[in-house]
Parts: C-alpha cells; sequence; structure tokens
C-alpha cells in the first residue's frame, strides 16, 4: 500500500501542476479577451466574473481527474485516498488564490465548498 500511496501522491502533485497551469492560461485568455474588447481587468464585472467561471469550471475539471486517476490506480480502495485528494484539491485552490488580488475571482470558501463532496461522491 505504501507504493500506491506514494504513487498516487505523485499522481495527485502532476495534476495539481498541470491543472493550475491549465486554469492559468483559461483566466489569462479572459482578460486578453476582456482587454481586447475594452474592458480593465480589475473594473470590469464581466471580465471578473468570467475569470470566476473558468476558474471553477477548472477546479471541477482538476477534482475529476483526480478521482479518475485514484480509482484508476487503487480500485476499490479509492476511498481510503480521500484525505489525500483533498489535501491536493487544496493545495490546488491554495496556489490560485495567491494568484489573485484581494476581490477578483472566488473566494476560498466558494472554491473549496463542493472540493470534499465532490471526492466523497465520485470515489
Amino acid at each position: 500500500m505504501t507504493t500506491n500511496r506514494d504513487f498516487v501522491l505523485r499522481r495527485l502533485q502532476t495534476i495539481v501542476d498541470d491543472e493550475e497551469e491549465a486554469i492559468l492560461v483559461d483566466e489569462m485568455k479572459v482578460i486578453s479577451n476582456g482587454m481586447l474588447h475594452g474592458h480593465t481587468v480589475s473594473g470590469s464585472s464581466r471580465v471578473t466574473l468570467e475569470r470566476h467561471r473558468v476558474t471553477k469550471e477548472g477546479v471541477r475539471r482538476a477534482a475529476a481527474k483526480m478521482s479518475d486517476e485514484v480509482r484508476a490506480i487503487v480500485g476499490s480502495d479509492a476511498p481510503s485516498f480521500v484525505e489525500d485528494l483533498d489535501e491536493a484539491m487544496r493545495q490546488l485552490v491554495d496556489r490560485l488564490l495567491e494568484k489573485y488580488r484581494q476581490g477578483l475571482g472566488p473566494t476560498r470558501d466558494q472554491l473549496a465548498n463542493g472540493r470534499a463532496q465532490h471526492a466523497q461522491h465520485h470515489l
């Protein structure tokens, strides 16, 4: 089980890294598109709401990938990895929040709200 757990933790970390990058790319597309249409990043509620939407979508995508990966690796032992999955999601959310100025994008509570529910539901 230790070998599987180590492997699962490495895979979760890889997904966190990859999904953080993908989410930030998606956010930059939103910002760029908004600027092309004359919106400022900090002053446009449309840009802020769209960033919020793509971030939530990215976090959900990451949670699904992590859940699928854990199930694929450990099969019926997947429920024993809920805490590891939750910790990986917390790390992703914390990293994303570090990138935001206060007031832009979703809050920690909004992003984390479905994290535990999603992990338990999908495992």
